[in-house]
């Protein structure tokens, strides 16, 4: 039996600043053995990473009901710096403060 895939969720669109940081982020996470969406799934999301749009506020309808979705698995929403952060030495960034 292969174990459970784990996850990193990308939530809202990358600006100009912010692609490249993206692209190597998903780099390292397939190098990690995370699977990336952008799509929630049941199970397996460690990681919830965000644009500095959306966590500054500034969402869609559809943006917001996935976030919604996250609330209630006690994950935090991460900006690609911090996501970086964490997947670099692969510890859990944890529960929301």
């Amino acid at each position: 039996m292969s174990s459970p895939k784990k996850r990193v969720l990308f939530v809202g669109s990358p600006g100009t600043d912010e692609v490249a940081q993206w692209a190597a982020l998903r780099e390292l996470a397939t190098q990690r053995g995370f699977e990336c969406t952008r799509t929630p799934t049941a199970g397996g999301v460690r990681y919830v990473v965000a644009t500095a749009e959306v966590l500054g506020g500034s969402r869609s309808p559809a943006q917001e009901r996935i976030l919604h979705e996250i609330d209630a698995t006690g994950l935090r929403y991460l900006s690609v710096h911090a996501a970086y952060g964490w997947m670099s030495d692969d510890s859990s960034p944890g529960e929301r403060p």
